[in-house]
């Protein structure tokens, strides 16, 4: 049985942009630690070219996914109440593709414990 982890851990805040390419941010696996995803934010500086895939992988599978829409402006902000998180020894991975403009720059900020 998978058990919910810990809440009171201390929060780790942590933002990763590029431009004209993937925006991608790796957490390295921590020896019997779980990570926990609370939220995170995604974004361009302008509208992209085409549909931008954005995932968050744990352990290897992606346990969220989002297609930032084309020609879309602004931030989009999901909030996980209980945390998206896998088991212990898994390494969570923010990635965002690129915009498909040139001069794009795609932004992921994260909330983590």
């Amino acid at each position: 049985m998978k058990h919910f982890p810990d809440g009171v851990a201390a929060s780790t805040f942590s933002t990763v942009s590029a431009s004209d390419a993937e925006a991608t941010e790796t957490v390295a696996a921590v020896a019997d630690q779980i990570h926990v995803v609370d939220f995170v934010t995604v974004g361009f500086d302008q509208a992209p070219g085409g549909v931008a895939l954005f995932k968050i992988t744990i352990g290897g599978t992606i346990v969220f996914q989002f297609d930032y829409p084309a020609t879309s402006l602004g931030t989009f902000h999901f909030v996980f109440p209980r945390g998206l998180y896998g088991n212990v020894n898994e390494a969570v991975v923010f990635s965002l593709a690129a915009g498909g403009t040139a001069g794009d720059i795609g932004k992921v900020s994260h909330g983590r414990r």
